[in-house]
């Protein structure tokens, strides 16, 4: 079933009421609609503007999945939804402010049923899980996922309060879907859902995908109007971790412990503590309006990667310092709400600062230390220097993707050689489970695994970004005006030779890779938030370029930024 969705009116047609607006020729739409519907075997929704721009245009329909990338709607974001929490009962609060409220958490859960059904995936049981956010009392959003489920007799496995990668892991080992209430590293207001079928984050393609599921949910709202012990399931699943090896270079260490006051509190410090690691811990709490507040990765991402004494640091990274006078060796590990990213801070007694590994450095300290040469994964947003050094000091193969940590496991090739990272902290190593293989970010595996492996620096290059929550996003597309406008800024503004690079699983980032005369030296790209209604700008390169980069691209945000004034005072854009 194909339908159209007019964003502006929240309304959703179907295709004879489309015809009815004679907004397009009949034949036309009738054509469009047996071109789709002789490709895929799913229900799936149209954006309307975008699609009648498709029209206009009079573009061929030959690429299916190239179509709908760019003119399918989906509700999720770069990882699931996500969303501020309200207390009303507005279900289309989602569709009209990006917030989240019992209501449409219900016929969202609801629609992955629905999913689950149509793809013929009968397992009566379902794992859930959250990050602790959801003790926020006023929300009911936990609650509303038990009462569906139970409506539709399924065993509900509550593993309460654990990681995004325990549950998962769970879920795998026992051959169900699972559902996770977390906004990861976003602030204790907000709160989300990401789901799980075969271990998996949904990709949007296929039918069961995101396009799919967003296609039902629109239905719904427009048509249709067993507990186990976390400590043992960590253990279980640590239990490849070297803890002799580790300790051969950490065991003197004092270990700083930033659960977030998250998913990991308790746990992440109860299994070092018991491995006889002399640990401290810092944000361990479970309760109301605590989770990411004043503690976690959100505080440590846009920190340099050289910290040195200063009054306007992040908590963990002042009490390191405060530390420093009493223990000479120093390691402070930082979670995020739900734990499937990590960042770990080294104090250099001799230089008196703190060195930051986000999960890009991580990823480099394990790949340094492998015996073997394998595939490295990275996305758009990490440092070029790193994907550079990567290939060309370490000899791994290296491939770029869009953001977003469900991305780095489709490029996985069967092999145990295969590191997939992003600089915000998700790092995703192969990991065997019987006769399947799990791949998906687990922050303290990955902690352990790069102390085993020991720290390594690589030489980090010019990487800055810029946003502007002026912008209607939703105007920036493939060759829509607004892009157009952008692109024509990057060519006018940058004096790199430049050469666009599509990413087949995101088509709506203008991406350009910077040369200096037939050697590739950074990349460019501009993209819309997933997680919030901002347009981002960012641009990477080697070191060396650095000043010439820097200019570049404070004099390109000038030129963005009188546009949008421009836009403000009566101009176009």
């Amino acid at each position: 079933m194909i339908r159209f969705y007019d964003l502006t009116k929240l309304e959703l047609l179907d295709t004879s009421l489309l015809a009815n607006k004679k907004l397009v020729s009949k034949d036309r739409l009738n054509n469009f609609v047996k071109f789709i519907e002789s490709n895929i075997d799913y229900e799936i929704t149209f954006d309307l503007n975008k699609i009648l721009f498709y029209f206009k245009n009079n573009e061929k329909d030959s690429n299916i999945n190239d179509i709908i990338y760019r003119y399918a709607y989906k509700i999720q974001g770069t990882d699931g939804i996500r969303g501020v929490v309200n207390t009303n009962n507005d279900v289309l609060c989602y569709f009209k402010n990006k917030t989240i409220n019992s209501n449409f958490v219900y016929y969202y859960v609801i629609s992955f049923i629905s999913l689950l059904e149509k793809n013929n995936i009968n397992t009566k049981n379902i794992a859930i899980a959250t990050d602790g956010r959801e003790l926020k009392k006023d929300s009911n959003l936990y609650f509303s996922i038990i009462t569906i489920l139970k409506s539709k007799n399924y065993n509900i496995h509550d593993l309460k309060i654990v990681p995004t990668p325990f549950l998962v892991y769970y879920s795998l080992k026992n051959n169900m879907p699972a559902i996770m209430l977390t906004a990861s590293h976003n602030s204790f207001e907000y709160n989300g859902i990401k789901l799980f079928i075969d271990g998996k984050k949904l990709l949007p393609l296929g039918s069961k995908g995101e396009f799919s599921l967003t296609s039902i949910l629109l239905k719904y709202l427009f048509v249709d109007n067993n507990n186990i012990g976390s400590y043992i399931l960590v253990e279980k699943y640590l239990e490849d971790i070297n803890i002799d090896k580790i300790k051969e270079t950490y065991g003197s260490y004092k270990i700083l412990i930033d659960s977030a006051n998250g998913a990991f509190s308790n746990l992440a410090s109860s299994y070092l503590i018991k491995k006889g690691f002399d640990i401290e811990v810092l944000a361990d709490n479970i309760g109301k309006d605590l989770i990411n507040n004043n503690f976690g990765i959100t505080y440590l991402e846009n920190q340099p990667q050289f910290i040195n004494r200063d009054t306007n640091l992040p908590n963990s990274i002042l009490k390191v310092f405060e530390l420093s006078s009493k223990y000479k060796n120093i390691l402070l590990i930082t979670f995020d709400g739900d734990g499937d990213r990590v960042f770990i801070s080294k104090y250099d007694s001799i230089n008196d600062q703190i060195e930051n590994f986000d999960g890009d450095a991580i990823a480099y300290s394990i790949i340094s230390n492998s015996k073997d040469r394998g595939l490295f994964v990275t996305t758009i947003e990490s440092d070029f220097s790193l994907s550079n050094q990567v290939k060309n000091t370490l000899n791994w193969e290296v491939q770029i993707t869009t953001v977003g940590d469900r991305w780095l496991s489709t490029l996985y090739n069967d092999s145990n050689s295969f590191i997939a990272s992003e600089k915000s902290g998700h790092i995703i190593m192969p990991k065997r489970i019987d006769d399947k293989v799990l791949l998906t970010g687990n922050g303290l595996y990955n902690a352990l695994k790069a102390l085993e492996s020991n720290l390594i620096s690589y030489k980090k290059g010019y990487l800055s970004k810029n946003s502007n929550r002026d912008i209607n996003i939703d105007l920036f597309y493939r060759k829509s005006s607004l892009w157009i406008d952008i692109e024509n800024i990057v060519e006018t503004t940058f004096s790199f030779k430049k050469i666009e690079n599509i990413l087949y699983n995101d088509t709506d980032v203008l991406l350009m890779n910077f040369y200096d005369k037939e050697k590739e030296v950074g990349r460019f790209y501009v993209r819309k938030s997933g997680t919030e209604p901002k347009l981002v700008f960012s641009i990477s390169l080697l070191d060396e370029y650095k000043e010439k980069g820097k200019t570049e691209f404070s004099n390109f945000m000038d030129k963005i930024n009188l546009r949008i004034y421009k836009n403000k005072t009566g101009g176009i854009i």
